[in-house]
């Protein structure tokens, strides 16, 4: 299951999936960033937002510390996702996407 728990489109989004590895529950939450560099409040409620989950250190994924910035080429799912959401409204919701 791929969620979307917040996300300020042009700027920002936070997720969080929930998989199986042989038959284990196994959560993740990601933060996804237009720019390398989000603003501290972000990262704050990033923060606040995986405290409240309950998620281990080992299962928090920063990728605006990914040196490697390829997820925000022009054809992947989190730049068409940014592309497809209006940029001016932030908006905190709960969608739920089967892969």
């Amino acid at each position: 299951m791929f969620r979307v728990i917040e996300a300020a489109y042009g700027e920002y989004a936070i997720f969080h999936t929930v998989s199986f590895d042989n038959r284990k529950e196994v959560q993740l939450m990601m933060l996804y960033g237009q720019e390398p560099d989000l603003r501290p409040e972000i990262k704050t409620r990033f923060g606040q937002i995986c405290q409240k989950h309950g998620m281990y250190e080992e299962n928090i994924i920063d990728a605006t510390k990914v040196a490697d910035r390829c997820l925000q080429t022009r054809g992947s799912f989190l730049a068409q996702f940014f592309r497809s959401r209006s940029p001016s409204h932030p908006q905190i919701f709960g969608h739920n996407i089967l892969l």
